[in-house]
């Protein structure tokens, strides 16, 4: 790869560099265990996969305790205060039309 010329003179180093990194593997001239190892990668297997599906479990389970907690609260009839019933059916009536909109909306994507 290298003439004699190019191993004298400013060269020289360079030189050098080229022959050692030949002998070099790639984990070597990294200096990366079997953990980083470009060619292993095990990280992206955990970063990308297990964390995320970790977070969505999390995510359902605080869904369901919270809907388990809300559905115990009594409601308007129950406390003799009817209007909480209509007020309610009003805020129910107005997410789903929200809810329908934007459906329409991210469903061309």
């Amino acid at each position: 790869f290298c003439s004699d010329r190019s191993r004298e003179g400013k060269f020289a180093p360079v030189a050098q560099l080229i022959e050692v990194m030949a002998t070099l593997s790639v984990d070597e001239m990294l200096g990366c265990g079997e953990w980083l190892c470009p060619r292993n990668r095990v990280w992206e297997r955990y970063f990308y996969t297990i964390i995320p599906g970790i977070a969505g479990v999390l995510s359902l389970v605080f869904a369901i305790a919270m809907k388990a907690r809300l559905s115990k609260k009594p409601d308007g009839k129950s406390i003799n205060v009817p209007k909480l019933d209509t007020i309610a059916a009003q805020v129910k009536s107005s997410a789903n039309a929200f809810l329908k909109i934007e459906n329409m909306f991210l469903g061309v994507f």
